[in-house]
């Protein structure tokens, strides 16, 4: 650690990167770093975890420069590959490039889980966070998931966290842009909070849900009529509005009981 810091270091703008380290098609490691003038920050480990992260303050903005470049040329020699590189004003967030980092990773992960499910069909597909947007995840359901004769099947089919299926590729740079804000901003001297950052982060993942279903991604016409597509935090479920947005009206008849408003 560099002592005698400058009491001031940051700039308006804050650089960063996130780079994925894969092993069999799936992410293995993640690096991510952020620098704002001569603060340099990076954290690293297993995917879709917090990792272990490092603050570094620098005399200079050209000293944390060279860090910077240091880190990431060791990643890259390490087998690291950079998915994402841009900068952003503390305080504000490109919801533009969530949505379509999210549309992007979860087709991957819908197609990803057909692949491997060659036997079944698959009928309903989830996103889903927690109250606080601190996570994005991801299920599936398919024709045979569930016991025809069970009682609480509705119950079963309208819960994602009760699906079988699910993947860990395609959503993970989604997945360290929310933690980020959610977890990080405040402890960090060169962050600021994002306003309204959960009710904008669950409206992203609504709109590219809506996107990949125009594309007829999950069917159409009889194949649709029997396809449930949902997004909901963890705590809450999914409600009926989104069921609505995503979803024929006759599935939305179907299940409509089975969720709040």
């Amino acid at each position: 650690m560099v002592e005698n810091i400058p009491t001031q270091t940051h700039s308006e703008k804050t650089h960063w990167a996130f780079f994925a380290k894969a092993d069999g098609g799936d992410p293995s490691e993640f690096f991510e770093v952020r620098r704002n003038g001569a603060s340099l920050w990076q954290a690293f480990g297993r995917p879709f975890t917090l990792g272990e992260d490092e603050l570094r303050e620098f005399q200079s903005e050209h000293e944390a420069i060279k860090a910077w470049d240091h880190l990431t040329n060791e990643r890259v020699q390490q087998g690291f590959v950079c998915a994402f590189e841009g900068e952003y004003k503390p305080g504000t967030f490109d919801f533009d490039l969530l949505q379509k980092e999210i549309e992007n990773g979860a087709r991957q992960v819908f197609l990803r889980i057909c692949k491997k499910q060659t036997g079944e069909r698959i009928t309903g597909f989830a996103l889903y966070s927690d109250s606080e947007g601190m996570t994005i995840c991801n299920a599936a359901m398919g024709e045979r998931s569930f016991d025809e004769d069970d009682e609480d099947i509705d119950y079963f089919r309208t819960n994602p966290s009760e699906w079988p299926y699910e993947s860990d590729s395609g959503l993970l740079l989604a997945y360290r842009m929310i933690l980020f804000p959610s977890y990080f901003s405040l402890d960090i001297p060169f962050e600021l909070e994002v306003p309204d950052f959960v009710d904008r982060f669950y409206e992203s993942t609504v709109r590219a849900l809506e996107k990949l279903d125009a594309e007829n991604l999950f069917g159409v016409g009889e194949e649709r009529e029997k396809f449930l597509l949902l997004f909901g935090d963890s705590d809450g479920g999914p409600t009926t509005s989104h069921v609505r947005r995503l979803n024929p009206p006759s599935v939305l008849a179907r299940y409509a009981d089975c969720f709040d408003d």
